[in-house]
């Protein structure tokens, strides 16, 4: 493997101020240089030891807070990650960060994943976690770039927490996030505006010709409530809106939807137990027996086939939307890899585990085009390495591409990455790709893709 590039930039990144005592320091960079990551400057003008918090308490590797020595010269990067929702997806990031570091890293340093969690947050709890979250990582770590969160709404609090952090999202659709004022997202998923295009042709291919939306009231599902609304009315069909903002009113929309005269209900919420519950309440309605229940990306894991079964009279109405799986050599090393990680466990029973592993994979591109462009790792850099993943010369994300990435980058050539879930065709508007989107159903108790869009 090339040595020569990393190298340079290496001595760019560690050399700057030297060693200094912990009393004297002006700045974070001065903690940093001479105490490794995780140090910052104090108001005593001593340098500080990052501590853990309770929702930013775990590392990949683990017990990297416990044994810092051993990682002082790494290079951390964040990741916000709800692990009771989508474990296989944090899974997904901690393989890549695996893989990366047989590699040798990022330029010759160790890649530190650095976990913020909100799990178990709701409503202005969990803003409030995740903002806590961007402060950690981005002022208190100094992570040039974060995975996640995988939900929208998170998304939309991390960005807007005033951090000058790059965010990489495995999930995060909602349109508005291509326009929004703050920290920089970046999404290895299609945006809301091609899944919506998706469901309205689905519905034109099917015969079907009204639908009415039932919505959380959360970012994403609102945002592609209403450009679903837009669509249908542009096909000529004919759109309803129900939102719901807990429990108690999302069922009783559901029942409100079953009498609206529709040909199709659609559901959509970024919470996938939210896709449980109603299925599970449609069940015990008569009228849903002859609807076509069309449901969001996060439906899409094996939790819904297994604590929705007892609604499995209604399996055959089911179509979903999601980004579609992938078929080749980038694809077949993640599933590959990920199942001889994870005892075996098929990456494709959740909803962004390929989008997730991409996500790592672009950081960590994006972070060796930043350091070998500019010998430091900057917001502004990163940024502009994600802008150089999507045309110029071919490369296959991970492993199997990372000597050639290097060789590209060395040359100042951008690259067009092909991804485990897509290739990586960032839209320069909306940062999010512009890959294909399948709509599947259930037969015999599994997933099958039933049609494939591109877009």
């Amino acid at each position: 493997m090339a040595r020569t590039s990393r190298l340079a930039w290496i001595g760019l990144l560690v050399g700057g101020c030297g060693i200094v005592a912990p009393e004297e320091c002006t700045s974070d960079e001065q903690c940093v240089d001479a105490f490794g990551w995780g140090h910052r400057c104090g108001d005593a003008g001593a340098c500080e030891v990052l501590e853990p918090t309770a929702s930013c308490g775990s590392t990949w590797p683990e017990g990297v807070f416990d044994d810092r020595d051993a990682w002082r010269r790494a290079l951390p990067v964040g990741s916000v990650v709800d692990s009771a929702l989508f474990p296989i997806e944090r899974d997904a990031m901690r393989l890549a960060v695996d893989q990366v570091n047989d590699l040798g890293g990022v330029d010759g340093r160790p890649i530190v994943l650095l976990e913020c969690d909100p799990a178990g947050t709701t409503g202005e709890e969990r803003d409030a976690a995740v903002a806590e979250a961007a402060s950690f990582l981005a002022s208190g770590a100094g992570t040039p770039a974060v995975l996640g969160p995988v939900q929208s709404t998170d998304a939309e609090a991390f960005a807007t927490a005033g951090e000058d952090v790059v965010v990489v999202s495995p999930g995060a659709s909602a349109i508005s996030l291509g326009t929004l004022e703050g920290s920089p997202v970046w999404r290895t998923v299609p945006s809301d505006a091609d899944l919506s295009q998706s469901i309205v042709r689905d519905m034109l291919d099917e015969g079907l010709a009204k639908a009415v939306i039932v919505h959380a009231e959360d970012t994403a599902p609102t945002d592609l409530a209403n450009q679903l609304l837009v669509e249908l009315e542009g096909a000529s069909f004919t759109g309803e809106l129900l939102s719901w903002s807990s429990d108690t009113e999302r069922d009783a929309r559901v029942v409100e939807a079953a009498y609206a005269n529709a040909d199709a209900v659609i559901v959509l919420s970024e919470n996938p137990s939210d896709y449980v519950d109603v299925l599970l309440a449609a069940e015990a309605i008569e009228e849903y027996a002859g609807l076509t229940l069309y449901l969001g990306p996060a439906a899409y894991r094996q939790q819904l086939l297994t604590e929705a079964a007892a609604a499995a009279p209604l399996f055959p109405n089911v179509r979903g939307v999601r980004s579609a799986t992938r078929k080749g050599a980038v694809a077949d090393v993640f599933r590959a890899s990920f199942a001889s990680a994870y005892g075996g466990v098929d990456p494709e029973s959740a909803s962004f585990a390929g989008q997730a592993y991409d996500s790592a994979w672009t950081a960590f591109s994006a972070m060796m085009w930043a350091g070998m462009r500019d010998g430091a790792l900057t917001t502004a850099g990163v940024n502009a390495g994600l802008g150089n993943l999507s045309f110029g010369t071919p490369v296959q994300l991970g492993p199997a591409g990372w000597d050639a990435l290097e060789d590209a980058f060395g040359k100042a050539s951008p690259v067009d990455l092909d991804g485990a879930s897509s290739p990586l065709d960032f839209a320069p508007d909306s940062r999010a790709i512009r890959g294909p989107i399948a709509v599947w159903v259930i037969e015999d108790g599994v997933f099958v893709t039933a049609h494939e869009y591109t877009f």
